[in-house]
């Protein structure tokens, strides 16, 4: 029957704590001022121009809860040939479903056994402008994130479900937008501001504030590299109820030889769950080889945790 529907947002859908790499993985997710990280390229882009880099990662991480969801991501940013910059994110997801309420289609026969399946998709381009030789910096980036429900007989191929027209199809389309602007101070200090989720896609628009201490203009061989430091983030909660904390978490990373240590810890207020994290990165300087894991609690129980494995290129 290959019957298709379309939807046009869904709260709280699974671009909401996607992490941007393996090495965000490792901070909690506490590192859109690091300059050395990707999650600035879709939460604060005005920190893309600050130095001058061209880096590139590709990693894949699995989150564990309920059940098993794969995840693969890539992305690219280019500071190096001036005062513009440029970034791009892209990640696949794919999964298992809960399939409750609504979610039930109606041609199911009786005593039959359904399981949802999920594939998502995930874009993001960002842009940002230095001025003062790379002292400030204003940016902005644009997310496009999709998710395909497939649902299909218990036991049987999906492939051949689909083949045989034995499925049904639920697609949903959600767009983010964010700005920021930056600043970095006595090269040892960066800090950005700006609005997360301009459209309110989950709900919530987020302002959001966040500072990083540590030595940023280190180059070594014409690229920008991670010598380490502390970043502390706050992001307020923007909705229908009024106006709140929604995010606040610390992280830090140090660099010991050609081994990067990262640890970092995020509290969920909307959601009131804690999110510790662990990762270590293998960096020659010019290709980083990274690990991390996040783990998830609410109310002190054990919820989920994000395992990753990536690679980085300084080019």
């Amino acid at each position: 029957m290959h019957f298709i529907g379309f939807v046009l947002a869904l709260p709280q859908a699974f671009a909401q704590d996607n992490p941007s790499s393996t090495v965000d993985i490792g901070m909690a997710e506490i590192s859109r001022n690091n300059l050395d990280s990707f999650a600035g390229i879709r939460l604060a882009p005005a920190t893309l121009p600050l130095v001058s880099k061209y880096q590139a990662t590709g990693g894949a991480y699995a989150r564990l809860n309920t059940g098993t969801t794969f995840h693969a991501s890539g992305s690219v940013m280019d500071s190096s040939t001036g005062p513009i910059a440029m970034g791009l994110h892209a990640e696949y997801a794919t999964g298992e479903a809960p399939l409750e309420g609504e979610a039930l289609p109606g041609w199911r026969l009786p005593d039959e056994t359904l399981v949802r399946d999920y594939a998502d998709l995930g874009i993001t381009a960002a842009a940002g402008v230095s001025f003062l030789n790379r002292q400030y910096g204003l940016g902005m980036s644009a997310s496009y994130f999709g998710r395909t429900y497939i649902t299909r007989p218990e036991g049987e191929n999906l492939v051949l479900s689909f083949l045989q027209e034995n499925t049904e199809q639920t697609r949903v389309h959600q767009v983010e937008l964010n700005a920021s602007v930056s600043g970095k101070f006595a090269d040892m200090v960066v800090v950005s501001a700006g609005f997360n989720d301009w459209l309110g896609m989950s709900s919530y628009r987020k302002p959001f504030a966040s500072v990083r201490f540590g030595v940023v203009d280190t180059p070594r061989q014409m690229m920008y590299e991670n010598m380490g430091g502390v970043e502390l983030d706050l992001e307020g909660a923007w909705g229908e109820d009024g106006f709140g904390l929604g995010m606040a978490g610390v992280a830090s990373d140090v660099r010991i030889s050609e081994i990067l240590l990262r640890t970092g810890y995020r509290y969920d207020f909307l959601n009131e769950t804690h999110h510790p994290a662990l990762g270590f990165g293998l960096d020659d300087g010019r290709v980083s080889l990274d690990y991390g894991v996040q783990l998830g609690f609410v109310n002190a129980e054990f919820s989920e945790h994000w395992h990753s494995v990536g690679v980085r290129f300084r080019i």
